[in-house]
């Protein structure tokens, strides 16, 4: 076994983080437009306003405490920081969800993880991949312990954050055959609610 994992993970992503300092927060301003429009008068005209926005109105709810109430650079410091530590939970959960993957194995995964994190999180600072992505293991833990409606309620969050998840869900076909299609109806709701 491989000790003093979890002390290395964080100091490799304070690495990852320190490596993108001078390079950071690419793609933030989509996020203070989208959020700022969301919750203005306009909302309903959101996508229509802003052709160039790519992101779920859920990840737009997700930033605005940050970029509604704070300085900008005060609030993409925040966010980013946020989004750094969202990538030691994603680690977290896939480490809980293993079977049959040794310690060691789970360790190089993890250090090679981290770096391709640090590019979404710090140097494109794109919060919408960080929910989904995280959505996406949250998913894949609870259909690990047949949990397969908090699987659909999440899966269904990470489209409403960004619509390429999507793709996930066929995940929901590990649900048993009886149930599998109420499960796939509730995820769907869910997208179309939210």
């Amino acid at each position: 076994a491989v000790k003093n994992t979890w002390p290395l993970l964080v100091g490799w992503t304070g690495v990852g983080v320190d490596a993108h300092h001078h390079s950071h927060g690419y793609g933030w301003h989509f996020f203070v437009t989208g959020s700022k429009f969301l919750f203005s008068r306009h909302a309903v005209h959101l996508y229509a306003a802003n052709p160039d926005l790519q992101s779920g109105p859920l990840s737009f709810v997700a930033v605005a405490p940050l970029t509604l109430t704070l300085p900008p650079a005060l609030a993409e410091v925040i966010g980013i920081a946020v989004m750094s530590a969202l990538g030691i939970l994603l680690l977290r959960q896939l480490d809980t969800a293993r079977s049959g993957c040794t310690r060691g194995k789970f360790l190089v995964l993890a250090l090679c993880l981290v770096p391709v994190w640090a590019e979404v999180a710090v140097r494109w600072a794109h919060p919408d991949d960080v929910l989904a992505l995280l959505g996406a293991t949250l998913a894949l833990r609870f259909l690990r312990d047949e949990r397969f409606l908090p699987s659909a309620l999440v899966l269904a969050l990470a489209v409403d954050c960004k619509p390429w998840a999507v793709v996930l869900l066929p995940m929901l076909l590990m649900a048993p055959k009886r149930s599998r299609w109420a499960y796939i109806a509730v995820c769907l709701s869910t997208v179309g609610i939210v």
